[in-house]
Order: C-alpha cells, then sequence, then structure tokens
C-alpha cells in the first residue's frame, strides 16, 4: 500500500472499531451516550470517511485482483477480533473521553495515528512507490 491508501486503512479501522465498542457499551447498558456522539461525529465528518473507503477500496482491487473479498476479509477480521474479549466497563469510559475528544477532524486523525501504528503497519507493508500500481509487498 502507499502511504495515502495505509492512512485511508487506518481511518477506516479506527471507525469500525470505535462505531463497534460504541454498540457494545451501550448493548451491555454501560453507555449509550457514545454512540450517538460517534454517529454525530462520523456525519459531520461523512465526506472523509466516503474518501477514506474509496481509497482503500481502490487499493484492494489494486493489491488482490483476483479476489474480490479481500477488503471484506480485512473487514471482518478488523470487527471479530474485538469480539473475542468481555467488553469491560472501564473501555465505555475511556472511550466516551476519547470520542468526546473528536472536537474536529484534526483531533481524529491523532488517534488515527495510534491504529496506524497498531495495525496497519504490522499488517501491510509500504509500497515504494507513491501512485501505487503493481502488487503489495
Amino acid at each position: 500500500m502507499t502511504a495515502p491508501e495505509m492512512e485511508a486503512e487506518a481511518i477506516v479501522r479506527a471507525g469500525m472499531i470505535i462505531r463497534g465498542y460504541a454498540r457494545d457499551c451501550a448493548r451491555l447498558g454501560f453507555d449509550g451516550t457514545i454512540l450517538p456522539m460517534w454517529s454525530a461525529f462520523d456525519q459531520a465528518n461523512a465526506q472523509q470517511f466516503r474518501d477514506a473507503v474509496q481509497l482503500r477500496s481502490e487499493a484492494y482491487r489494486r493489491n488482490y485482483p483476483d479476489d474480490p473479498y479481500a477488503e471484506q476479509r480485512a473487514t471482518n477480521a478488523v470487527v471479530a477480533s474485538r469480539q473475542i474479549t468481555e467488553m469491560p466497563r472501564e473501555e465505555c469510559v475511556v472511550l466516551l473521553d476519547l470520542v468526546g475528544s473528536f472536537n474536529d477532524w484534526n483531533a481524529f486523525m491523532r488517534h488515527v495515528r495510534t491504529t496506524k501504528l497498531g495495525q496497519v503497519k504490522t499488517a501491510f507493508k509500504l509500497c515504494p512507490r507513491q501512485r501505487g500500481g503493481g502488487a503489495a509487498r
């Protein structure tokens, strides 16, 4: 993946994880305010999220041309990986603070950098070509 594609992957992953945890917090009765807060942020920044999803999709199609399900498998792995543990109440407290700190896109991007470092850079290699093309390395 190129650097912009890796960033797009991190944006999409961060969003999926936050939404999933927010749903768990509400479902388990810990905190039902996080999901509406996240949804409001998501809607306010819909174009940035759409752009990230599109760039991510293009990268998967280019890097896995013979596998139309590669992107969906990656999505499933992100969503399923956080469902293997019991959701502690403390996670909801932390998530409420985190989502509450997203007063603009730049604040969210500071969080995305942790996702990029912790997940994306370990799962994907940076393509030496900045404009993409060719198979993933």
